[in-house]
């Protein structure tokens, strides 16, 4: 008699279990917003355990692919629940789950980033770079998950999307735009310089996502998106070295 395989797992540990509740949590909220994930198995203390999928880690050529996702991702939180959110404000959404504020943390790691000396070269100085996150107080709120090749995984054992979000540690509000930015800029940083050719094939199918019906959002502009890949080049560059970032967005952004 032949036993039956165990499906295999992916286990994701945490230091604190407040951090590893605060991951479930987050990955419950993608999930009703119908994103790409793997299915979460178990919730322990210090630790979740996911479906395993096989897969890679985000590259260029990807990067339209994934950049229509989140768009539809950012379209589906704003029609779902973002509507009422200001991004100067935490965000309670109807689920119970707290988004923090955009500007805030932000505002600080700017500040601190410039006062100390660290800050890369960059288009900005540091009264322009907070104007920047300033005035997009206003506009409407999606989200910000942290988007890098590491944490989209590209699966052919997927039928319904080849791309899977994973990785749930870092939710906040953020303007339209600035999750892909960030996509963009840490692309940039693992493999060099991206075409200017793919990346408005990317924006593109961003914003056809984003502005699909019913919607009241706008399409980003290419400047707007810069701007935003401006601001992850300052709040990345601690990281220049590490995880795989060996290319500075200043010496091969496509500006």
């Amino acid at each position: 008699m032949s036993s039956v395989p165990v499906p295999r797992r992916w286990i994701k540990r945490y230091a604190t279990a407040t951090a590893c509740q605060a991951a479930a949590v987050h990955h419950r909220w993608l999930t009703e917003l119908g994103a790409p994930v793997p299915r979460l198995h178990a919730i322990a203390a210090d630790h979740l355990e996911f479906e395993y999928i096989p897969g890679r880690q985000t590259r260029p050529n990807d990067l339209p692919h994934v950049a229509g996702i989140l768009g539809q991702l950012h379209h589906n939180a704003y029609a779902t629940d973002l509507s009422r959110a200001r991004l100067d404000r935490p965000h309670t959404t109807k689920t119970g789950i707290t988004i923090p504020d955009f500007p805030g943390p932000r505002r600080a790691a700017l500040t601190k980033l410039f006062s100390d000396g660290h800050a890369p070269q960059s288009l900005f100085a540091v009264e322009q770079a907070i104007e920047v996150l300033e005035s997009a107080i206003d506009t409407p709120a999606c989200l910000y998950k942290d988007s890098n090749p590491r944490n989209f995984l590209i699966s052919p054992a997927r039928t319904d999307s080849r791309c899977v979000l994973v990785d749930f540690d870092v939710l906040t509000l953020a303007p339209p735009g600035y999750d892909l930015a960030k996509l963009v800029v840490t692309l940039t940083m693992t493999h060099g310089a991206l075409s200017a050719t793919t990346v408005n094939e990317a924006l593109a199918n961003y914003n056809a996502a984003l502005t699909s019906w019913p919607s009241v959002l706008v399409p980003v502009s290419w400047t707007a998106l810069m701007a935003w890949a401006e601001i992850h080049h300052l709040l990345t560059s601690p990281y220049f070295g590490r995880g795989g970032y060996h290319y500075r967005w200043s010496d091969h952004s496509p500006r």
